[in-house]
């Protein structure tokens, strides 16, 4: 490695899979082998080759989820220097982290990319594990070092005047915490998977947000030193004239209030995508119109 990347593979926790992933990006970068183009391919790829080698030499129903993607990460370093000739063996830089998890590390929960893997390949899983809830994630945190720097939110901010217009109107004197950083703004963690979370690829995530919110609302946000800082509820500035009507400053606050459920449960590890999260509302609402009574 590089110097300058040396250290940094030993300042992260090598357990840490968004900065091990985003330094493996950086370093691959630098040597002109990476390809954005076939990341998702090759991550498949040893998803699969990982998972054949621990059923056949451990013979287990379920791994680790950190044991599990340290193997396949180190699984795609070794391809792109050893196995490919891409780097003559004596100069091939070393798998940076020799400290690895322990097999059943359950710290971060199973990986249900094994378990997939297993029930694809009609090879069977615990009971126990097969009737547990799937967590909400469609696709792993990619090598994307771009991750670092999102692209400038190209939808027009709610004022910030007529932000704090609503909020004193909804919520009074009610003041800021320490993650409501602004009236409908919600600062963001410095590590969250941002691109993933809340663009999707090719943005797919973030374009799903007008057909699960009210059409006169958006969501934005801002960029701090390169990165996410934080997203922004309110309406649409081009529906400004509707801003005052109370029906819309009451979806404004439904919203937000959607917003912030979504952050928390990312904090609390789960990694889903703020338009799963949006939908699964949605659907918890739509769920409960069969109860509904109609007295009169």
């Amino acid at each position: 490695m590089s110097p300058t990347l040396l250290t940094q593979s030993s300042d992260i926790d090598p357990f840490d899979e968004g900065a091990r992933r985003v330094l493996m990006t950086a370093y691959f970068q630098s040597k002109g082998l990476y390809s954005a183009a076939k990341t998702e391919e090759r991550y498949e790829y040893w998803v699969g080759h990982v998972a054949r080698c621990i059923h056949i030499k451990e013979n287990v129903t379920q791994i680790g989820h950190l044991y599990f993607e340290f193997a396949v990460d180190q699984a795609i370093w070794e391809e792109t220097f050893y196995n490919n000739g891409a780097t003559p063996i004596n100069m091939a830089p070393r798998w940076p982290w020799p400290e690895e998890p322990r097999h059943h590390d359950m710290s971060q929960n199973l990986s249900l990319r094994y378990r997939q893997w297993r029930i694809d390949n009609n090879l069977p899983v615990d009971t126990a594990e097969a009737v547990d809830p799937v967590p909400l994630v469609s696709t792993p945190y990619l090598f994307e070092v771009s991750s670092l720097t999102p692209p400038k939110c190209m939808v027009q901010e709610p004022s910030l005047a007529k932000r704090k217009e609503i909020w004193e109107d909804v919520y009074g004197d009610k003041p800021y915490n320490g993650d409501v950083v602004g009236p409908f703004e919600l600062g963001l963690p410095r590590d969250l998977y941002f691109r993933h979370l809340v663009l999707g690829d090719k943005n797919a995530v973030y374009a799903r947000l007008p057909g699960l919110i009210n059409h006169m609302l958006v969501v934005t946000w801002t960029i701090v030193d390169g990165k996410a800082a934080s997203l922004i509820v309110g309406v649409d500035p081009k529906y400004k004239a509707c801003s005052d009507y109370p029906y819309v400053r009451m979806e404004v606050r439904r919203l937000w209030l959607q917003i912030c459920g979504w952050l928390k449960t990312v904090k609390q590890g789960n990694n889903v995508t703020v338009a799963d999260h949006l939908a699964n509302a949605l659907n918890s609402e739509k769920s409960l119109a069969r109860f509904d009574t109609f007295d009169v």
